[in-house]
């Protein structure tokens, strides 16, 4: 049996781990630098904010300690065990990874190549000897790595739960340079979340396979708190299909992927030697698949483009007339006021018919028309809040995935040829 009150002296104490540990407050910066990127974006895009990145910071950080919770009580029944140093090399790699490419920032790739560092340590033992490898040998002489790789095919289904619940929200509108040259609107989906997790950690590492078979919730005998902090989310973009579209697609993928890892686990737990081909195998299937996720957006028809029809909306400013309108993107705006309307410019005459009330003629997403009308005050946007796709003019583009952190958090904004 538990000891109660140990169990509450761990659990104050891992609380105390947790909050001294920098990677905590590595992963909540990370996470609010993204969002104040996507601020930068929007005022230099749009000269409008659609998101607050201080409270978006606090929404990710409270979704994130839900997703601990939930991480720390499978990995317990499971007997999930990790020594720290693994921990810091996990974070370690994870950072210079974001430094290469932002994308890199999923624990697949760093947990993989771990994996194959194990596999390494395990056939070659002359490792052992070598005194200046000793700091990255000796933490995983004996190490199951099927625990790190547990824990990350949880983090993929996770990450597909919450990126099916709130993966759209902070999608952020943007423009890119489309394949022939044309500059397009686009979404960038771009979410990372702060996970702290607790562990219960037996004292005698063991086969967590062994524990599920077991039936016990938790470890029995010696066993001790230990908490570590995650940083976990996804990156891609939405170029040929709406935002919600999109991030359905990913979640699915997520949720399968995390489930096939977790199956890998038990695989690799119970024969050893496929711990390299399966570390291996999970970056391969990672890349491939975001890979093809890039590649067929931005190789697709572009929907946030103006047409014959009218001015297509890219997004719209929450709390703004076209929103209490059901103005939403990817809808195209056919008539403003009875006049047709192909450029900004008509729009902004069209607008000015009558400055007191607006009547719009819409194509909405099944391709109808609706209308819908409201009054118009003065101090609100001067174009109802409506963010319309990138026209010929458009001065600024921006880059989606294939950049370093530096340079992504920066806003990767670059001006437009037209402008040189």
């Amino acid at each position: 049996m538990i000891d109660g009150s140990r169990l509450v002296a761990e659990s104050l104490n891992v609380l105390a781990q947790l909050f001294g540990q920098p990677f905590l407050y590595i992963g909540i910066v990370i996470v609010f630098l993204q969002f104040r990127r996507q601020v930068k974006l929007e005022r230099k895009l749009f000269h409008a904010r659609l998101h607050a990145p201080a409270a978006q910071t606090w929404q990710s950080i409270g979704c994130g300690c839900l997703a601990g919770l939930f991480a720390s009580l499978f990995l317990a029944a499971a007997g999930f065990s990790m020594p720290w140093q693994a921990t810091a090399l996990l974070w370690a790699i994870s950072v210079l990874l974001l430094m290469v490419r932002v994308r890199f920032l999923n624990m697949v790739y760093a947990a993989g190549i771990i994996g194959i560092w194990t596999a390494a340590v395990d056939t070659f033992p002359s490792l052992r000897e070598t005194e200046m490898l000793s700091p990255l040998v000796d933490p995983f002489i004996d190490f199951r790595f099927a625990s790190l790789l547990l824990l990350v095919g949880l983090l993929q289904v996770i990450a597909g739960v919450m990126m099916r619940l709130r993966g759209a929200m902070h999608a952020v509108p943007v423009f890119l340079d489309g394949k022939r040259g044309k500059t397009i609107g686009a979404y960038h989906l771009h979410q990372w979340w702060p996970v702290p997790v607790l562990l219960f950690v037996p004292a005698k590492s063991a086969s967590f396979v062994h524990a599920i078979s077991e039936g016990s919730f938790f470890w029995q005998g010696d066993w001790s708190v230990a908490a570590f902090p995650l940083l976990f989310g996804f990156c891609n973009v939405a170029v040929s299909v709406l935002p919600k579209q999109k991030v359905r697609k990913n979640a699915n993928f997520l949720l399968v992927f995390g489930i096939v890892l977790m199956l890998l686990a038990v695989a690799a737990d119970l024969i050893p030697p496929l711990v390299a081909y399966v570390s291996a195998a999970a970056i391969l299937i990672l890349e491939i698949a975001n890979g093809l996720s890039f590649r067929k957006e931005l190789q697709g028809s572009p929907v946030f483009v103006h047409d014959k029809q009218g001015l297509r909306v890219l997004a719209v400013l929450p709390g703004s007339p076209a929103a209490e309108m059901g103005v939403v993107a990817g809808e195209i705006i056919r008539k403003v006021n009875g006049k047709e309307v192909l450029t900004k410019e008509e729009l902004h005459v069209a607008l000015q018919i009558n400055p007191a009330f607006c009547k719009l003629e819409i194509i909405n997403l099944d391709g109808h028309s609706k209308f819908a009308g409201k009054a118009i005050f003065a101090g609100d946007h001067h174009q109802l809040g409506i963010l319309l796709a990138p026209d010929d003019d458009a001065a600024f583009t921006t880059k989606t995935h294939n950049v370093g952190a530096f340079r992504y958090l920066s806003a990767g904004l670059k001006q437009t040829r037209r402008e040189v």
